[in-house]
């Protein structure tokens, strides 16, 4: 008896440890009922900013512009000859260019401008018009992962797709194929537009960042 409790048990563990492990991706870019767009309306391209992070939307699409935070010491620069300080600039980071700087104590601190395309010709990420907002739907190996936009009294909301660990949320989508990976149960969905529209969207969009427009 003690046995048949034990094996009974380490089952109904080794089952709920395989339900807090799935991990869920979409195998069609969404929303299913949406229109696929090149870019956004011309009436919101502009400049939009969230703390550190800056997005540009322009005819040649949407763009994620970052600034990375990195250092070199004066040690570094007094040996080679590619870096030189002048006043408060740094060169030899940039090519015929340089870059606003800071000394502190031993170390130049400066911050690098990083740009990515979200939307464009030169990415395989799909937008989608839904109506009232627009999905970036991010691809990557066979799979979509969508960010919700929508732009709202002049501001930008964004929220990137997410879901608790132990979600019934996509329950009700019939159409999907189960993978394990190194412990992990990957499943991709095909929504209909029905089952999307039946997903209650402040689960799997549950944080929103607020982009003030320049």
């Amino acid at each position: 008896m003690t046995r048949y409790l034990l094996t009974t048990w380490l089952v109904a563990l080794c089952t709920l440890g395989i339900a807090q492990t799935n991990s869920y991706s979409f195998a069609k870019f969404v929303a299913p009922n949406g229109i696929e767009v090149e870019n956004v309306s011309p009436s919101y391209y502009g400049e939009y900013k969230f703390n550190d992070y800056t997005l540009v939307i322009n005819q040649k699409g949407i763009f994620s512009k970052n600034t990375m935070y990195l250092s070199i010491t004066k040690e570094t620069i007094q040996k080679n000859d590619k870096y030189s300080v002048r006043g408060n600039y740094l060169f030899g980071i940039k090519e015929n260019d340089s870059i606003f700087c800071v000394l502190d104590g031993d170390r130049y601190f400066y911050g690098l401008r990083e740009e990515v395309q979200l939307i464009g010709d030169s990415t395989s990420n799909k937008l989608i018009d839904d109506g009232d907002c627009y999905y970036i739907n991010f691809y990557d190996q066979g799979i979509w992962m969508p960010a919700r936009m929508e732009f709202k009294n002049g501001k930008l909301l964004m929220s990137h797709f997410d879901y608790p660990s132990e979600t019934d949320v996509f329950d009700h989508i019939a159409l999907r194929t189960s993978t394990l990976h190194d412990g992990l149960n990957e499943i991709k969905l095909w929504p209909t537009s029905e089952e999307w529209n039946a997903i209650d969207l402040s689960v799997i969009f549950p944080e929103v960042q607020e982009y003030i427009r320049l």
